[in-house]
């Protein structure tokens, strides 16, 4: 029920029915709480809804209160570190680099690389990447997004994580002048995409943009067009 309005995971795009979150919100704190670990997994299930609605601030609260359950009930840092990687995207999108390279990096230092899953590692340094770029780090983007792509890619189940790291070490090479290569890695996301989501998908829109602005940056107007 908490996911029901969220575009990207295929829900109602009504937002009137995300208007009825907050409700939901204040109501887990006083039927759930003595209920930590039910509580949490529903916080964060209701902060990534908010995410993907772009409402970033609610978001941001609801993961921190999850976060907060996580670890006050004790939990593994494999099973925090979903949370905080959501976290850490929502702290992109507030426009707080720094804050969410920070927060990323602890997360990978308390993972053990040689027991934890290629796709967690993959999401989290796919996201570090973005936070890297997005405070003008060029290389370490491109290397960090490079290592994000390559632990992907041995993740055959995450096909959509895949195509979101192989959009942005695009958009960090086409930033870089690679646009040879960024426009190879465009279309290799739009393919996975439109594999994993179908053709009306914000997520294959998406993919769609970054390929044409690459195109139109090569001076290839008539493929960017219909694009």
């Amino acid at each position: 029920v908490l996911a029901a309005p969220d575009p990207v995971r295929g829900g109602d795009r009504d937002l009137k029915v995300a208007d009825l979150l907050a409700g939901a919100s204040r109501r887990l704190e006083s039927e759930l709480g003595g209920q930590p670990a039910i509580e949490c997994d529903l916080r964060a299930t209701l902060g990534e809804t908010y995410y993907n609605l772009g409402r970033l601030e609610e978001a941001e609260s609801e993961l921190d209160r999850a976060l907060e359950l996580a670890r006050g009930s004790g939990r593994s840092a494999r099973s925090t570190a979903p949370i905080e990687l959501a976290r850490a995207k929502t702290l992109n999108g507030l426009g707080r680099w720094s804050e969410a390279e920070s927060d990323l990096r602890a997360t990978l230092a308390r993972l053990d690389p040689a027991t934890e899953s290629a796709a967690l590692r993959g999401a989290l340094l796919d996201v570090l990447a973005v936070a890297l770029q997005n405070q003008g780090r060029k290389e370490e983007a491109i290397a960090v997004g490079r290592e994000a792509v390559a632990l992907l890619r041995n993740a055959s189940s995450e096909r959509a994580a895949l195509a979101s790291a192989l959009n942005n070490l695009a958009i960090a090479l086409g930033n870089a002048g690679e646009l040879a290569a960024a426009e190879a890695l465009h279309r290799e996301a739009v393919e996975i995409a439109r594999l994993t989501y179908g053709e009306r998908h914000p997520s294959v829109a998406e993919a769609l943009a970054n390929l044409a602005g690459v195109l139109d940056i090569e001076g290839k107007f008539d493929e960017a067009e219909p694009i």
